[in-house]
């Protein structure tokens, strides 16, 4: 197996259930037996472990990868990721302040670094410098949906923490890039974004777009988004009227956005607008 090197603010692999994360580590443990001085595949398996959620084994592996021969900057980027994405922002700072004071110009420490401090609130209460950051960083352009991803990703775990503020300014953050809203992947990431909002604390989505549509413009985008969109209005409206004007199959759409996001809402009025 040819083993990509481990990356994840260029963007971790898709893992989003237990089957595939199953299936990942079941490969990634036959591809250790076959090669297991291999520091790349010791690299992977940490990202894997840290999508399993077991943090310690993930650093372990991060630790094996180093004795194999992994280069210290990779190695401070994993760990220093897989301590971000959990939270632990302190510690993760400190990997790539390390990295940096070694590769003073990687584009991938500094991004890295700017997020962490965002998160340690550096980048102002509502994270309003991080995006200024980002940009001095020096993100190829190419790379930014795959960027962009993984600051959805950590703002994502935020949310799962009860962190409500940094995830707020995680995701203005993303929507203040304007580099990233020009790639395809943008409203496909955001999207993605509000669909696990919706499964890990629905009490903030209506007010996440909000956010978004206060600061968003592309009316493709937008058309893109716009289940979304309606759900958060008809929440905060709760007005029937802006169901009977949508299209069937978008009515549908809306209605399974509200019964996740509220689902109280919806058992009150479900009945009735499911059978108009």
């Amino acid at each position: 197996m040819d083993a990509l090197p481990f990356s994840p603010l260029r963007g971790p692999p898709r893992r989003r259930d237990f089957g595939e994360i199953s299936e990942s580590l079941s490969y990634m443990e036959k591809s250790l037996a076959s090669n297991p001085n291999d520091p790349e595949l010791w690299l992977e398996r940490a990202d894997i472990m840290d999508g399993c959620g077991k943090l310690e084994e993930a650093l372990a592996s991060v630790e094996e990868a180093a004795r194999k021969g992994a280069s210290r900057r990779d190695c401070h980027i994993a760990k220093g990721d897989i301590l971000l994405v959990s939270g632990r922002f302190i510690e993760a700072l400190e990997e790539f302040e390390a990295g940096l004071s070694e590769v003073p110009n990687d584009w991938e420490l500094l991004g890295d670094r700017e997020v962490a401090r965002a998160c340690l609130g550096q980048h102002g209460p509502l994270m309003e410098a991080l995006p200024a950051a980002l940009n001095r960083a020096n993100i190829p352009t190419e790379l930014n949906p795959l960027v962009c991803e993984f600051v959805f990703n950590v703002a994502l775990r935020c949310a799962q923490r009860g962190e409500a503020d940094n995830c707020f300014g995680l995701f203005n953050a993303t929507l203040a890039m304007t580099e990233w809203r020009k790639s395809d992947r943008f409203g496909q990431e955001s999207g993605r974004f509000l669909r696990r909002v919706l499964d890990i604390q629905p009490e903030i989505f209506t007010e996440l777009v909000q956010s978004m549509t206060s600061k968003i413009t592309d009316q493709n985008l937008l058309k893109l988004l716009d289940p979304f969109i309606k759900a958060a209005e008809f929440i905060q409206k709760k007005d029937v009227v802006l169901l009977e004007k949508l299209f069937p199959e978008i009515r549908e759409l809306v209605l399974d956005i509200v019964k996740r996001a509220d689902p109280e809402f919806y058992n009150k009025i479900g009945k009735a607008v499911t059978s108009s």
